[in-house]
């Protein structure tokens, strides 16, 4: 018997409300018809931010976004579930996105490393994040 089933279902109509069929993976579980189930529902993309959730990682990663304002080029580190989520979250045209990192510190010496250099051609961006991780 199964601890737990991850499983992708399409939502049936059934009147005026969705339904869901689920007798195959109840009784995987070992479970009967008016046993209690518990079920978490999400969108399939979200599926590796619950994935994590349920084995207790961080889904969060750190990631180093490079804009420019005027003639001045600026490095931030933000936190997000993906690079594209991170996009989307920005209030500004990145130069690029560099990432994932694992862990701060690390992210932060990359941030560091930009900072020295102060490097805005998106390309060279891309061969320094490439060498620095596989250092």
């Amino acid at each position: 018997m199964e601890e737990f089933i991850e499983h992708v279902e399409e939502l049936k109509p059934n009147g005026n409300t969705w339904m869901v069929y689920l007798k195959e993976e109840a009784e995987k579980l070992g479970l009967k018809v008016h046993d209690q189930i518990g079920l978490v529902l999400c969108r399939p993309e979200d599926r590796d931010y619950i994935h994590s959730l349920l084995y207790g990682s961080d889904p969060y990663l750190y990631y180093v976004s490079v804009g420019i304002d005027g003639d001045r080029v600026f490095y931030e580190i933000r936190k997000a579930l993906s690079e594209r989520n991170l996009a989307h979250s920005l209030d500004y045209e990145p130069v690029i996105i560099l990432g994932p990192f694992a862990k701060l510190p690390e992210c932060r010496s990359f941030r560091d490393l930009l900072e020295e250099r102060q490097e805005k051609d998106s390309g060279v961006l891309k061969g320094l994040f490439d060498r620095f991780v596989n250092v």
